[in-house]
């Protein structure tokens, strides 16, 4: 297996709090520096604030070949990387699940798909508290080859009806660039024109 194949981390224990903190032979000096010290941040009090994500995307599968190895990036996985360098980061799905509003300073929503009515309770207290929160939602599944070319299926995630209440409205459109009138479907060798 030689040195290339190796695969380490260190652990960092804080107040018996411990934490992984990734560590490769590609990792440099300042990059490890600044795990190091935005670790301690998170775990010394008053440094840092808890964000939750709620999300209902599955976790990234490991490689089946190499167990040892780290599991590969998720879009989850890297929003809470980077939230986790300056946040703690909390998951709460379970806890909104189960109807109870989540004790984080602030809340992101990422990818949900249908929302039960303790969830919707659960967001509308935190949303009433008065505590900051960010949904990062996809409004459409983007069909493309099809016969008008290119088609938009609106995705529903179950919060439209609670965000409308609040003043809030999501639109299901796509705004059409000037520069980027044709997609080319590389497997079908074709242009398809942009939907209008």
């Amino acid at each position: 297996m030689g040195i290339a194949g190796l695969y380490l981390d260190l652990i960092l224990d804080v107040d018996g709090k411990k934490e992984r903190i990734p560590w490769s032979l590609e990792t440099s000096d300042a990059l490890l520096k600044e795990s190091i010290e935005a670790a301690l941040r998170r775990h010394l009090p008053g440094f840092s604030k808890t964000v939750g994500i709620w999300t209902r995307a599955p976790a990234a599968p490991a490689d089946p070949e190499n167990p040892y190895a780290p599991p590969p990036p998720t879009d989850i996985g890297l929003l809470t990387e980077v939230l986790g360098q300056e946040f703690t980061v909390k998951p709460v799905g379970n806890l909104m699940k189960s109807g109870a509003v989540p004790d984080v300073d602030a809340l992101v929503v990422v990818g949900l798909a249908e929302v039960t009515d303790r969830e919707l309770w659960a967001f509308d207290q935190y949303v009433m508290s008065g505590r900051p929160g960010a949904i990062f939602q996809g409004y459409a599944d983007v069909q493309m080859g099809g016969a008008k070319g290119v088609e938009l299926k609106p995705v529903k995630f179950g919060l439209e009806d609670l965000l409308f209440g609040y003043g809030l409205q999501v639109r299901y459109t796509l705004a059409q660039d000037e520069l980027c009138r044709e997609f080319i479907d590389i497997e079908n060798r074709k242009i398809i024109p942009y939907p209008s």
